[in-house]
């Protein structure tokens, strides 16, 4: 290297030349030199500690932004003179090298940010001005003695883990503090008022920390220079402090994301200079204060997700004039009134106003030119659309779903040429479908379900170039399926690469939840998810058998139409399709052959049409055994029905009953006439299914249509199906119909109404409180939306109400808590408020009560201490902040569960001294503090939960004396020492995961563990060799020791646990050869499906403890309950070698091997290609060789 002559030189600066290799050490040799910058090259290796650090004259030091690893060499310290050091942006690890920083008195400027170093924050580092450490691993909490840095100007930590709360009295001491920024890390406790004599802090961040109680008045008054305040993503609760609206230099106001509550002031028009101002996710009531209109210099303002009422405030229109603001949301609120016509005079290129009450029509000023995305979905709004819509030419996505309006399209909409997303689903939208959408050239999404819409199927949709969903679901189309809808250009080629999805698209698709073998999950929609839907329509003739063209298609859903003839075998070579739905048509003959290539195939609805022969078995067919999946075909047969094919005829019939002297009668295709019934006792619809009916004996069944012009003949008794009060029609077939219709509260002798677990969207119809015989009303799990109406307080007879899983909105009603005789409420998970200011006072006692996801704020209710009766309190997931209060304990529950929320402070004792309760659930909050020494005398409890909090300590012995104890989840807290060495319960799932455990006394822990089927003891501090007693827990499920630091071998007696099922030991020290008895495990050699959980005497809790597993598919990153059917070996990430056991062939059952990570050498075994079920196989970084066999070409189901 010739610069290394220049022995005189004082400044060098190689940044930014694409250097690669080491630093040389012989840089050392340049020791007059006292400027050096490397950075932004492609540098590797470690910082070498006999070259640069020689450089005693070095003032400045750059080596940012290039690829150094290892650890930060002490000896930088020997660099006396330095005053600016910058490391940012590399791979370094380890701790920060206090010693070595403490030499550097000379030091103003240090840059660390963006490594992965980890360990606490040194204390008092030299005279530094700028200290920053963001992005790296930093944990523990924040010294105090950083108060010493007093000429500290700014100090950036945001992206470490730090603990704790900020510390007063350290913040005394940076009186020069400019800025500060701890953002996103694990903060708690209150914001200290002392904040506040920070008076030269400008630049002000605490955001998405777990900081709770408010902002605090006196701590910000002080703040006068503050021009950038972020206190987003927190759990801060109160109002806004009037103080705020003096800092009169701010120009960035984040407060999103808490439970702040009350109105907003109109002292908000004092902060003039605000450019941003961002109060979404909150609890603020009232109206929009006009005095917004005073903020001549914003460029973003978002209210949404609040409860804010009344109209747009016409003061805001001086908006229209501000050419500088760029973002307006108001969505979900409770904004009234009609749109007004000046907001199409904006700059802004979003309007979001999802989710409020606006009325009336469209004002034609909205669509200017301006506007890239309109997103007005979820509203009153009426009327026909403008017909000026067309002159929005930048109009890239068009959302009016869920609205009344109605109409045909304009022409005008042809003039869309940029529009990519047209929803228009969930309206009163009629006539036919417009030829004029082919000139939609760049439209990728287009859902018109859910209207009027007639006529038949434009074939030239086909030419769209840009498509990949096409939903024209639930309308009155007619005719046949195109043949050219074959040709859909986008649809004709698989898209593999998991590409982002552009803003609008991942606005407008959140999630869709499919079931993947028998697990729901949510999959976040890309380019990649191809989708037609031309279900629940009129279409006729048969299927067209170019579709089979469309290789790209993820999903097709054509049932509930009219479609005959045979399925086309050209469908089998949608080798991607992982939906397909044909159910409720007329199709005949057999399911194709063709059908076993769908290797992705986890969702086949073929139910209902006039199928017959044998069910194709291969592939993925083989594993879809859903009977729901093949109903009411009389003449199928196969191994998934578990009906022999030579016994294919069967019919349905009768059972009678002679202690009740009635019949029941099943099915789901058969509809009840109303012709020469009496009253009908009981009928049963789930998931939009026929079920079962009730009647008398001599009541008699036939085959036709309900008439819905003969309803009211019908005297009911238990109403449970839908479809009855839905028809539009005079005519209708069960299962049609998605919404309540208000002629229900004719039926005023209901007793009983159980629509559960259906498809029903739409409100609730006020006139349901008319049922004043109801005693049971069951709603829950459909997609119901809009407020509960208030009229339900006058179900006078009403004992138990469910209205769980639905989207319903608004308040939720005092009057729900008026109802005398009612034992059950569950309003849970919904998008519901709570009125923090109401009084309740129940008339009645609840037995059970669930509130879950309410946004309940402030203490748990004191009002619940009157419940005496109380059997099951669920406030899951609410805002809930404060300490567990005492009395809950008097109250005789039995499950309890209290997770998602902001609870601190101590568990009390007294919780332990109930002998009722079977299940606590406290996951998922603040609480901190050992745990209670009583903790034994719950000799009731079969489940505790207490993961994801801040316990700590070590466990208390009286824990071994829980005698019902079955689950016990500790993880992700601070537990540390030693496990218990005995348990007098013998506890099926023990989660201990993200702790400090230290060692397992394992050959203790046998006799009192043998019914153990879970263990999970990952990422704790664990040490040693795998003991060889672990093959005595003999029926041991799932075995997770993954992230410790455990060495020695793979003991082979660990291999012969029969009922293992997942074997995670990742990311440990283990050595040797992967033993050869690893093909023997007994579970992992068979192939089975759908096998029902873990099973448990007591089954109380498991569904809350099932463990979840975060699994990567597709690109997609989603959460997997684990089932025996997903079986997994994970060996990653240790120092295993020698080659690959070919007995792994024998793991037919197997589903995710992993083997990356490691020293493995050799070929990869031919006979891994026998484990024809595998989806995941991952032998990454190591050190095979060879030829990928041959046979891997017969591993159908790998992703």
């Amino acid at each position: 290297m010739g610069l290394l002559g220049l022995s005189q030189l004082e400044h060098l600066d190689l940044s930014m030349n694409n250097l690669n290799g080491s630093i040389p050490p012989e840089m050392g040799k340049l020791s007059n030199l006292q400027f050096l910058s490397l950075a932004s090259n492609q540098l590797t290796g470690e910082i070498p500690a006999k070259g640069l650090l020689s450089l005693s004259q070095l003032e400045h030091l750059d080596l940012s932004m290039n690829n150094l690893n290892e650890s930060i060499p002490p000896e930088i310290g020997k660099l006396s003179n330095l005053q600016s050091l910058s490391l940012a942006y590399n791979q370094l690890t380890g701790e920060i090298p206090a010693k070595g920083l403490l030499s550097l008195s000379q030091l103003e400027h240090l840059d660390l940010s963006m490594n992965k170093l980890n360990g606490n924050i040194p204390l008092e580092i030299g005279k530094l001005s700028n200290l920053q450490s963001f992005k790296n691993k930093l944990n523990g909490s924040i010294p105090p003695e950083i108060g010493k840095l007093s000429n500290l100007q700014s100090l950036s930590l945001y992206y470490n883990q730090l603990t704790g709360e900020i510390p007063p009295k350290g913040l005394l001491g940076l009186s020069q503090l400019k800025e500060l920024d701890l953002r996103e890390n694990q903060l708690n406790g209150s914001i200290p008022p002392e904040m506040g004599k920070l008076s030269n802090l400008q630049f002000l961040s605490l955001a998405s920390n777990q900081l709770t109680g408010g902002i605090p008045a006196k701590g910000l008054s002080g703040l006068t220079q503050l021009e950038h305040l972020d206190l987003s993503n927190n759990y801060l609760n109160g109002s806004i402090p009037s103080q705020i609206y003096n800092l009169t230099k701010l120009k960035y106001l984040y407060l999103s994301n808490n439970s702040l509550s009350g109105t907003l002031s109109s002292e908000i028009g004092n902060l003039t200079k605000l450019k941003l101002l961002t109060l979404d996710d909150n609890n603020l009531r009232g109206l929009m204060p006009s005095e917004i209109g005073k903020l001549s210099n914003l460029h973003a303002l978002s209210l949404a997700y609040n409860g804010l009422t009344g109209e747009i405030p016409s003061s805001l229109q001086w908006l229209s004039r501000q050419k500088e603001l760029g973002f307006l949301d108001l969505r979900d609120n409770k904004l009234s009134g009609s749109i007004p016509p000046w907001l199409g005079d904006l700059s802004i290129p979003y309007l979001f106003l999802v989710g409020n009450r606006l009325t009336g029509v469209l004002p034609p000023s909205l669509f200017a030119q301006t506007l890239s995305i309109i997103d007005l979905s979820r509203n009153e709004l009426e009327g026909e659309l403008p017909k000026n819509i067309g002159n929005a030419s930048s109009l890239n996505a068009l959302i009016l779903s869920n609205n009344n309006f109605n109409g045909s399209l304009p022409e005008s909409v042809s003039n869309l040429s940029s529009l990519r997303i047209l929803d228009l689903s969930n309206n009163f939208f009629s006539g036919e479908l417009p030829l004029y959408l082919e000139e939609l050239a760049s439209l990728n999404i287009l859902s018109l379900s859910s209207n009027s819409f007639g006529g038949s199927i434009p074939a030239s949709l086909s030419t769209l170039q840009n498509l990949f969903l096409l939903d024209l679901s639930s309308n009155q189309l007619t005719g046949e399926i195109p043949s050219e809808l074959g040709n859909l250009p986008y649809f004709l080629q698989f898209h593999q690469k998991n590409f982002s999805p552009l803003f609008l698209i991942e606005y407008y698709f959140v999630y869709m939840t499919v079931d993947w073998k028998g697990n729901e999950i949510q999959v976040k929609y890309k380019k990649t998810f191809v989708v037609l839907d031309l279900s629940n329509n009129q279409l006729s003739g048969q299927i067209p058998s170019t579709l089979g063209n469309l290789t790209g298609l993820k999903s097709l859903n054509l049932s509930f139409n009219g479609l005959t003839g045979k399925i086309p075998t050209s469908l089998g070579e949608l080798k991607h399709m992982e939906i397909l739905s044909l159910a409720h048509n007329m199709l005949s003959g057999e399911i194709p052959q063709s059908f076993v290539k769908l290797g992705e195939l986890t969702t086949l609805e073929l139910s209902n049409n006039n199928l017959v022969g044998r069910i194709p078995m291969g592939g993925q067919m083989s594993s879809m055994a859903n009977l729901d999946s093949y109903a009411n075909n009389s003449g199928l047969c196969g191994i998934q029905i578990q009906v022999e094919c030579e016994r294919a005829e069967a019919s349905l019939g009768f059972h009678d009953d002679e202690e009740e002297d009635e019949t029941w009668f099943s099915w789901e295709a058969i509809l009840l006439g109303p012709k020469g019934t009496k009253p009908v006792r009981e009928l049963s619809s789930n998931n939009n299914k026929f079920i079962s009916a009730r009647f008398d004996k001599e009541d008699r069944i036939s085959p036709v249509k309900l008439l819905y012009t003969r309803i009211s003949t019908w005297r009911l008794e238990s109403f449970l199906i839908t479809e009855l009060i839905e028809s539009k029609r005079q005519e209708m077939e069960i299962g049609e119909l998605p919404y309540l219709r208000r002629e229900i509260g004719n039926l005023t002798k209901l007793e009983d109404l159980e629509l559960h677990h259906n498809k029903l969207s739409g409100l609730i119809p006020s006139e349901i409180g008319k049922l004043s015989n109801l005693r049971s009303l069951a709603l829950a799990e459909n997609g119901l939306t809009g407020e509960m109406p208030s009229t339900l307080s006058n179900l006078a007879e009403l004992k138990s109400l469910f209205l769980d899983d639905n989207f319903l909105t608004g308040f939720v009603p005092l009057g729900l808590f008026e109802l005398k005789k009612q034992e059950i409420l569950d309003i849970g998970h919904n998008q519901l408020s709570w009125n923090d200011g109401a009084v309740i006072t129940p008339r009645n006692l609840f037995i059970y009560l669930s509130l879950k996801s309410c946004g309940i704020a402030g203490e748990i209710p004191r009002w619940l201490s009157g419940q005496k009766e109380l059997q099951y309190l669920d406030l899951t997931d609410n805002k809930l902040s404060g300490s567990i209060p005492p009395w809950l304990a008097d109250l005789g529950i039995q499950l309890l569960f209290l997770a998602g929320n902001m609870l601190t402070g101590v568990l009390p004792p007294s919780l332990f001294a109930s002998q009722t309760l079977y299940l606590i659930d406290l996951s998922r909050n603040a609480l901190e503090g050992e745990l209670p020494k009583n903790i034994g005398n719950a000799s009731s409890l079969d489940a505790l939960l207490l993961r994801n909090n801040n316990f700590h300590g070590s466990l208390p012995k009286s824990v071994s004396n829980l005698s019902s104890l079955l689950i016990l989840d500790l993880s992700n807290n601070l537990f540390s020492g030693d496990i218990l060495p005995a348990f007098n319960a013998a506890p099926f799932i023990l989660s201990l995961s993200d702790d400090h455990f230290s060692s397992i006394p394992m050959s203790m822990l046998i006799a009192s563990l043998h019914s153990l089927n879970v263990l999970d003891l990952s990422d704790n501090d664990m040490t040693g060799e795998l003991p060889l007693c672990l093959a005595e827990f003999t029926n041991l499920e799932i075995l997770s020791l993954r992230d410790n630091s455990i060495g020695g071998l793979i003991p082979a007696s660990l291999l012969t646990l029969q009922n293992l099922f997942l074997l995670d030991l990742r990311s440990n020290q283990l050595t040797g050869e992967i033993p050869s008895e690893i093909g023997n495990l007994p579970y992992f050699k068979f192939h089975q499906n759908n096998i029902s959980p873990i099973k448990m005497e007591k089954n109380i809790a498991f569904e809350m403890a099932s463990l979840i597993m975060i699994f990567e598919w597709k690109g997609n990153k989603i959460d997997v309950k684990y089932k025996k059917s997903f079986v997994v070996l994970d060996l990653s990430n240790n120092q295993l070698s020698g080659q690959i056991p070919s007995t792994l062939g024998n793991l037919k059952g197997l589903k995710s091997l992993n083997l990356t990570f490691n020293g493995l050498t050799g070929k990869i075994p031919t006979s891994l290609g026998e484990i024809k079920h595998v989806e995941s196989l991952s032998l990454a970084h190591n050190m095979l060789s060879g030829e990928i066999p041959q046979s891997f070409v017969n591993l159908w189901d790998v992703r």
